[in-house]
């Protein structure tokens, strides 16, 4: 059985796209693992800490206040303890967290557009953009794992329309909630969820409560995660720490630049960034444009231009522009580069 799976898997073309994945599969491992040493950055030992505290048997928000939501402490406690509790066990789960990424976006591409090539070549675009500088996604940082979460919702979303599922609905609601949880700009993502549901359902020719139905069984698992989350914290007697840090001092920092600051600290941004990432920006903002002229599917026009207005919104969140808030741009030009235009 086995000499014939493998003679299955020699009989199959050898193309440019498979070749080109190999090789960037190669350096991503390559390059990943040979920085597994790297010091942790101020944001992963913060993370790397609530984690540890969480494998020591405490709850968030009891030792420790950071204003990020408690998702991204369990992942890097999981992270611990299956890679071990070192700057290399982590970097080797992030490591594996890209791979992952890249395996759902070739995964998703085919669910949109059914092209394998161009599927992997997305992935490998992916892949490169995962190693950019320009966006510290060498880092373990919290849009790495956001991205894993919104692809899974957008799997489960495509497959809720075409099965005509609710539960589909309310389990993507439960992934795009995780993401929330993890980073609460991903609210974003979920409103960019919301707004392609009620369209698409106008597109499908749903009735008024069907549409409505499918909206809500996904707004229920969203918040269904984020209920949870706080009765865990009641339960552990921090909810008040937990609420003030995440909502009422994260709502305060997120407005703490004025609209005027915007431009400045974008320009700020692309002066910093690599080469690579500007012309990926540019492009992206070319490719934008073709999309909107020259696909004539609808439901992927929809897709790419709200996924990528909302993936902007993300990194834009605060006006901070941080390097590493863009790495979620990495999807929608992962996709977008790769479709074919009619």
């Amino acid at each position: 059985m086995e000499k014939k799976y493998i003679f299955n898997i020699l009989k199959q073309k050898i193309s440019p796209a498979k070749i080109f994945l190999f090789i960037t599969l190669c350096l991503v491992i390559f390059v990943r693992l040979r920085l597994l040493s790297m010091p942790l950055d101020r944001d992963e030992g913060c993370w790397a800490y609530g984690g540890w505290l969480l494998l020591e048997g405490n709850p968030p928000y009891k030792y420790f206040y950071e204003l990020k939501m408690p998702g991204i402490y369990f992942l890097y406690a999981l992270i611990m303890m299956i890679f071990g509790q070192s700057t290399e066990g982590i970097r080797l789960g992030v490591l594996f967290v890209v791979l992952i990424n890249m395996f759902l976006v070739y995964k998703l591409f085919r669910k949109i557009s059914d092209d394998s090539d161009n599927g992997l070549l997305s992935s490998s675009f992916y892949g490169l953009l995962s190693l950019d500088s320009g966006t510290l996604s060498l880092s373990g940082y919290s849009t790495h794992f956001v991205l894993t979460f919104v692809m899974i919702s957008i799997i489960l979303t495509l497959d809720a329309f075409k099965q005509n599922k609710n539960v589909l609905f309310f389990i993507g609601g439960l992934f795009a909630g995780m993401s929330f949880l993890v980073k609460q700009p991903a609210v974003y993502f979920i409103l960019f969820f919301l707004i392609y549901i009620f369209i698409m359902g106008l597109i499908y020719h749903y009735k008024g409560k069907k549409n409505i139905s499918n909206i809500l069984y996904f707004l229920a698992g969203s918040i269904t995660v984020f209920l949870v989350v706080c009765l865990v914290m009641k339960i552990n007697g921090v909810f008040d720490r937990f609420w003030f840090m995440t909502v009422e001092y994260a709502f305060k920092h997120s407005n703490i630049l004025p609209v005027s600051a915007a431009f400045g600290s974008l320009m700020f941004f692309l002066k910093i960034t690599s080469a690579f990432f500007r012309a990926t920006l540019f492009f992206l903002a070319v490719y934008v444009f073709l999309v909107m002229l020259f696909i004539r599917e609808t439901e992927k026009r929809i897709l790419y231009v709200t996924l990528l207005l909302f993936s902007v919104a993300f990194a834009s969140s605060g006006f901070y522009f941080r390097n590493h808030y863009f790495i979620v741009l990495a999807l929608p030009a992962s996709f977008i580069f790769f479709e074919r235009f009619s």
